[in-house]
């Protein structure tokens, strides 16, 4: 005898199942991250200061010497350096497709003396160039009262392409954010890799006064520190 009421006792078995499966596909997810960002802060360096304003220029020494990367990347030292300052713009490079976004995955500006006070950014704002030069570079706009009151803004910033040392460094650069005030160490450098089958060598600036292509810093990140009072 068919019983037309066996579909309406019976209890699907699967559905709560499934349920219960994302449900812990979900808390497997946020420990996860929990721990990666446990882990990061962690492994911060901090360091308070008495004040963060009008902060030292960057420091720079010549050096020489020569790194062989494990992904085939040759760095040649140019001169140690530490730059401390208020980050105002990052930019993150994730396209494989070409080569230095592979071994310098983010772009880090920071400014220093008059332009570490927070209340510049009343009167100036910083972005990346997307139109003439591209992402690689800084870009801001000033109102008409901007350089009167902090002098020549170019000499007081700096955008630098990252290579992180480690994989550390790089969890580190990664956690950067703009209006954190960083102190940052390591090398400019010169890197050499391969494009297309073809050497192409990249160079840092070694100067703060330079502007447009060329001025970037390149720096071989060994050491981030994080700055607070």
């Amino acid at each position: 005898m068919h019983n037309s009421n066996k579909g309406f006792f019976s209890i699907p078995k699967k559905k709560p199942t499934k349920i219960f499966s994302n449900i812990l596909l979900i808390v497997v997810i946020l420990l996860i991250i929990h721990s990666v960002i446990n882990g990061i802060i962690r492994t911060r360096n901090t360091e308070i200061v008495n004040s963060l304003l009008n902060i030292a220029e960057p420091i720079q020494e010549t050096t020489s010497g020569e790194i062989t990367m494990s992904s085939g990347v040759k760095i040649e030292k140019l001169a140690t350096y530490s730059i401390t300052g208020r980050v105002v713009s990052t930019h993150t490079f994730f396209n494989p497709i070409n080569p230095m976004n592979r071994f310098s995955p983010r772009d880090i500006s920071i400014v220093w003396g008059a332009l570490s006070d927070p209340e510049v950014d009343k009167d100036i704002r910083w972005g990346r160039d997307r139109i003439a030069l591209g992402p690689r570079f800084l870009a801001y706009v000033t109102n008409a009262d901007a350089h009167r009151k902090y002098g020549d803004i170019d000499i007081m910033l700096s955008n630098n392409h990252m290579i992180p040392a480690n994989k550390k460094i790089r969890r580190q650069l990664m956690a950067i954010k703009k209006k954190d005030f960083v102190r940052i160490e390591g090398y400019l450098v010169s890197a050499s890799f391969n494009s297309s089958g073809q050497t192409e060598t990249v160079r840092s600036s070694l100067s703060r006064t330079d502007t447009g292509a060329g001025a970037c810093e390149l720096i071989y990140v060994t050491k981030i520190t994080w700055l607070r009072t």
